[in-house]
């Protein structure tokens, strides 16, 4: 019942807008959550398991199902994502990301595919489950030496 479509070429499509709570005090933060909202904004209320942790929100203003019709604008969010986890403040200190990502699955694999161990601290991409308590309750880990592993 799932459809594929090709995406197209094209260049004109919303930029991604960024929020964040990181100030020049954050330079011993050990966790980051960066919340991706392609096709629906990801509510404070869904991050609840990460109250503790500053947040970084990567949106576009009209959030909606298959918003990314453009191989460049794949290409553009993916960049835009991996740069902000490459330049996130003090990142000598923060040693986690908790990845959370409202898109199309094509994104969340082109992002996948910029994620290097050297450069960047751990990162984790979470499961979304809006039944459970805790809206993410497993992610597998991306990158380092615990690439791979399920975290519940």
């Amino acid at each position: 019942t799932e459809k594929f479509y090709k995406l197209k070429k094209g260049i004109k499509y919303p930029p991604i807008q960024r929020e964040d709570d990181l100030n020049e005090s954050d330079c011993n933060t050990n966790e980051i959550v960066i919340a991706v909202s392609i096709t629906k904004r990801i509510a404070l209320e869904q991050m609840k398991q990460f109250d503790n942790d500053k947040k970084v929100e990567l949106y576009i203003n009209e959030p909606k199902d298959n918003a990314i019709k453009y191989r460049s604008q794949l290409i553009e969010y993916a960049k835009e994502v991996a740069e902000t986890i490459e330049n996130l403040p003090a990142s000598a200190s923060t040693k986690r990301v908790h990845l959370l990502i409202s898109s199309q699955s094509s994104l969340v694999l082109e992002i996948g595919k910029r994620i290097d161990d050297q450069r960047m601290p751990e990162i984790i991409c979470y499961h979304f489950d809006i039944k459970q308590d805790k809206n993410y309750p497993w992610g597998v880990i991306m990158n380092g030496e615990n690439k791979g592993k399920i975290i519940i």
